[in-house]
């Protein structure tokens, strides 16, 4: 793992930004055994403040509703807006009688996604902090990337935002309940069976995604037929190099998914930002928050 710091400008509206002394992009890449590629993993916008008195290390905050890279633009884009048709609760009515902390409603169901693979840690930390009816149970194979995530990018869990080392095929079909012994309510997230949407966004130093998360009758694929998705419907999500053959995973979603429907969208170029920016005005009002937002300052 490699993370390399680059200086950012300072026009943000975090929480971070009246006490930040440095606002840095933090760039985590995964490092071949041989050679070396340029395939970036994660991408955080951080505000660097003075360490606490008697603490040698400066502060990272991350910034989590600055997504920099095209993909985690369209990833969150199309599967919230997808969600919404299918009737999740992306938007969801609030529960009278109860007031919460900005002075809204409180919704009346949560949005439950499934992550795998972390990263820095910037789509899921996006979900929580932009939703704030959003769980989001994150799996992550590699203890190292956690570490790297929080140490160096400032990532940091919640009960909202749960970190699970483990394998995410594994995970996802003790889930769903096609795993082996594993009884899912002794895992860390709990009842974690029912997901709105599941986003993989794993591979290797190569950009190789692994077989057991796109491929037919195992892994990921079979978690799916058992149930893994609410019964409502729900969306996936993979996250694919360009080059990448798409016929393998969009057939074993589909035998997974039979009534599903599939399709690419590649993120290349400019992403559609105005199109983001108004959903999220309108998502942010509606849940009578602040609306802020910086997509590449």
């Amino acid at each position: 793992l490699e993370v390399t710091a680059h200086k950012a400008s300072s026009a943000d509206h975090g929480d971070c930004a009246s006490h930040a002394v440095a606002h840095e992009w933090r760039v985590l890449r995964f490092v071949p055994a041989h050679g070396k590629n340029s395939l970036v993993q994660s991408v955080v916008k951080v505000g660097v403040m003075a360490p606490l008195p008697g603490c040698g290390e400066p502060l990272v905050k991350p910034q989590p509703d600055c997504l920099l890279i095209p993909y985690t633009k369209y990833l969150v884009t199309v599967v919230l807006a997808f969600l919404l048709i299918l009737g999740a609760p992306v938007i969801p009515p609030m529960q009278e009688g109860r007031e919460s902390s900005t002075g809204s409603g409180v919704p009346t169901e949560p949005l439950r996604i499934l992550c795998i693979g972390l990263g820095g840690g910037s789509v899921p930390s996006f979900l929580v902090g932009m939703l704030p009816h959003c769980e989001v149970d994150c799996v992550e194979l590699e203890p190292a990337v956690l570490s790297a995530a929080k140490d160096a990018m400032g990532f940091a869990s919640s009960s909202r935002l749960r970190v699970i080392i483990q394998d995410g095929a594994q995970f996802a079909l003790q889930a769903s309940g096609a795993g082996s012994t594993h009884d899912v309510d002794d895992s860390p997230a709990g009842d974690a069976g029912i997901y709105d949407a599941v986003l993989i966004d794993a591979y290797d130093a190569e950009g190789n995604v692994p077989p057991e998360l796109c491929a037919s009758g195992i892994g990921i694929a079979r978690a799916l037929a058992s149930g893994l998705l609410r019964s409502r419907g729900g969306v996936i999500a993979v996250n694919l190099l360009p080059s990448s053959d798409l016929t393998s995973p969009l057939a074993a979603y589909h035998e997974a998914l039979p009534k599903g429907q599939g399709f690419s969208i590649q993120a290349e170029g400019t992403p559609p930002l105005p199109a983001y920016q108004e959903f999220l005005y309108r998502l942010r009002s509606t849940l009578g928050l602040s609306v802020q937002s910086n997509m590449s300052g």
